[in-house]
């Protein structure tokens, strides 16, 4: 009976959520660059696994995070970091129109699982830069991952099916790679954040960080957003 009752419980844990994810959403992308972004807002959600984790401050198309994590991040933002905020992956006009009312923060929380070291991509088309082929320094490492952020905020902020009040506006857009690969094979986690409009005045302390802490990516984005 105990023996059952042990499989019955990974069933429920295991392999049915994985069965949900892969039923309801769209592929996770796990090797994102943000040419890959959706031009149409419409196709955002879709995009950033929503249907799987019901979270809309996250945008995760690389499936880093089970819905109980997304879950415990979006509590902790919520509770610890921000008492009044919203996102933009959610039905726009709505949304729009709340966040104005209630003069909530937005906040826009893209994870990617993977990014390539070593081909590094002329990250705004998606073309193969085949002059630079050595392995990335620490220093271009760190310039990537601020285009990257840098260009996948501008995605947000020009998709052409919507009038410029009903974008995407966050006043945080906040990136985290969970790896550059290189050829040394070395995971190397990288955090991004970019402070604007409502929170303008924190605009110093938007920078890039390598993340030296151990832990799976949900310790480290919990983690750090504690420490804030």
């Amino acid at each position: 009976m105990a023996h059952n009752n042990k499989l019955i419980f990974y069933l429920i844990f295991s392999i049915i959520p994985k069965f949900y994810f892969l039923l309801f959403n769209s592929s996770p992308i796990t090797d994102l660059l943000p040419c890959q972004f959706p031009s149409s807002s419409s196709q955002l959600a879709s995009f950033c696994q929503l249907h799987y984790h019901q979270v809309p401050l996250i945008c995760d198309p690389g499936g880093i995070l089970s819905r109980t994590e997304a879950e415990l991040i979006d509590r902790q933002l919520k509770t610890q970091v921000f008492k009044n905020l919203t996102s933009c992956i959610c039905s726009l006009r709505p949304c729009i129109h709340k966040d104005r009312r209630l003069g909530q923060l937005r906040v826009f929380v893209l994870l990617v699982s993977f990014a390539n070291g070593n081909k590094i991509y002329s990250i705004k088309t998606c073309q193969l830069n085949q002059k630079q082929n050595k392995i990335p320094t620490l220093s271009e490492l760190n310039r990537l991952t601020g285009q990257f952020a840098r260009i996948s905020l501008d995605k947000l902020l020009t998709n052409s099916d919507l009038e410029k009040r009903e974008k995407c506006d966050p006043d945080l857009f906040f990136l985290y790679i969970d790896s550059w690969w290189t050829d040394e094979k070395k995971k190397q986690p990288f955090i991004a954040r970019i402070y604007r409009r409502n929170l303008l005045n924190l605009r110093n302390n938007s920078l890039v960080e390598q993340i030296i802490k151990k832990g799976n990516p949900f310790e480290i984005i919990n983690g750090f957003f504690k420490l804030k």
